[in-house]
């Protein structure tokens, strides 16, 4: 059985990845009019970020999630929202079940024409879809950090299931609205190295190349950070539209 890329790395994804935006989570209420009449459905929900968040806002919240340890991970946290292992390809609810679909972070994994007509079918007519995703913005420690993403290191991108396409292809043309909500905040090293070692391409601890990933990524922290601190500058890009229907 092949394992889920985040198998070994759920418990770094749970407590050290980036939280979304909270201007995001306003964008969302107000162009969407989400309250508790609303049923969500978050594909890839992970280890539930963006489904706690939810859970406050809409009446019901659904989060699928293929990797099964990802999951558990989710519910030691996210106790009110429905919490289901499946797959974007094959999404086990009824048709027109739901009146808004969430992607936060996992679209690229998504097989396009499968996914798509999946949501097309679940997704009730007038439904929205809300693609969300968290990126690093230009800094110096930045570039460093990917300079040390080598084989060398034992960095390996495996690639996602497809070449993921441009999300327009996801959408009804002309619908969509793109924000860009920046965030600033601190990580101690226990933060960095936990964020860092939840990516997928990450080594694994019984890598043999893992010692020396670590070396490399301790000494672009200590050569940016203040006082054991260092400075973290990212965004939230949300983009909210209809569904491309056929």
């Amino acid at each position: 059985m092949k394992l889920n890329p985040y198998h070994f790395k759920a418990q770094a994804y749970a407590l050290y990845r980036w939280d979304y935006a909270s201007q995001a989570l306003q964008t969302i209420v107000q162009v969407c009019k989400l309250n508790q009449k609303h049923t969500v459905l978050d594909l890839g929900g992970g280890t539930g970020i963006l489904t706690r968040r939810l859970i406050k806002i809409a009446g019901k919240i659904i989060a699928m999630e293929p990797g099964w340890v990802m999951l558990q991970q989710a519910r030691n946290t996210t106790k009110e929202a429905h919490l289901v292992c499946g797959f974007a390809e094959a999404i086990s609810l009824k048709s027109q079940s739901v009146d808004m679909i969430t992607v936060a972070q996992a679209i690229h994994w998504f097989e396009p024409q499968a996914s798509l007509r999946e949501m097309q079918r679940v997704l009730r007519p007038q439904g929205w879809l809300i693609l969300l995703k968290n990126n690093s913005l230009p800094q110096n420690h930045i570039k460093d950090l990917n300079d040390i993403l080598t084989s060398e290191n034992g960095v390996i991108f495996a690639p996602s299931s497809t070449t993921p396409p441009p999300f327009e292809s996801y959408f009804q043309p002309g619908t969509q609205q793109i924000w860009h909500f920046t965030m600033k905040y601190q990580q101690d090293w226990e933060a960095f190295w936990g964020a860092l070692n939840s990516a997928s391409f990450t080594p694994l601890p019984n890598h043999p190349f893992y010692p020396k990933f670590k070396q490399a990524a301790y000494a672009v922290f200590t050569t940016y950070a203040h006082h054991g601190l260092i400075d973290q500058e990212a965004e939230t890009e949300l983009i909210i539209g209809k569904l491309k229907r056929e």
